[in-house]
């Protein structure tokens, strides 16, 4: 199963849908109860913005694994489309509880406390984040940390450090896009 999942993220990850589709349906042949198929079910239907599906998805993943990061992850970023506020919260609360220092998840939770205007709340967690960012696994796009993190300062009426935090976000989220096509051109663009 371990080569199906590196052969469905590498279509996944070039936006081949239809190969990651094919490769989901080998993998449901060889054991459609495998945490790695439920887990990238999951994610091909939230990749697929198939909200209501992925739900359902994740959920049954979430029954037979119920510490999988990938299912949590993928569920809470679900119920912040399409969920109500409460499913929002248990969502990104579930998630936290089984890996609390995970930046998907602090941001999700980030993004939840900005929309319930908990703004305070919503700094501490981007402080955290802009703080820590690169000491991931993967980096973050500091452009929307900067964003979101405008975005609490301005609930809070702190409007001079709002500016600072999108303009930031402005010019980190250029840079960080010209630096993505360059790599993905190849080198072709400069």
């Amino acid at each position: 199963m371990t080569a199906f999942r590196e052969d469905f993220e590498n279509q996944m990850n070039q936006g081949n849908f239809s190969g990651a589709n094919a490769v989901l349906l080998d993998m449901q042949k060889a054991d459609s109860k495998s945490q790695i198929f439920l887990e990238s079910q999951g994610r091909y239907l939230v990749r697929r913005r198939d909200y209501t599906l992925a739900r359902e998805a994740l959920k049954q993943c979430l029954t037979a694994f119920p510490k999988s990061k990938s299912c949590l992850v993928d569920l809470a970023s679900t119920e912040l489309q399409i969920g109500t506020k409460e499913e929002q919260a248990e969502a990104i609360r579930q998630c936290l509880s089984v890996v609390p220092n995970d930046p998907q998840c602090r941001n999700m939770s980030g993004i939840n406390l900005i929309n319930s205007g908990n703004y305070n709340e919503a700094i501490k967690v981007y402080e955290e984040l802009l703080k820590d960012n690169g000491n991931y696994g993967f980096r973050f796009d500091n452009g929307m940390l900067n964003w979101q993190m405008a975005l609490a300062l301005d609930g809070v009426g702190r409007s001079d450090e709002a500016l600072e935090h999108f303009e930031q976000s402005c010019r980190q989220s250029f840079s960080e896009a010209c630096k993505k096509l360059e790599e993905l051109s190849g080198g072709a663009f400069e």
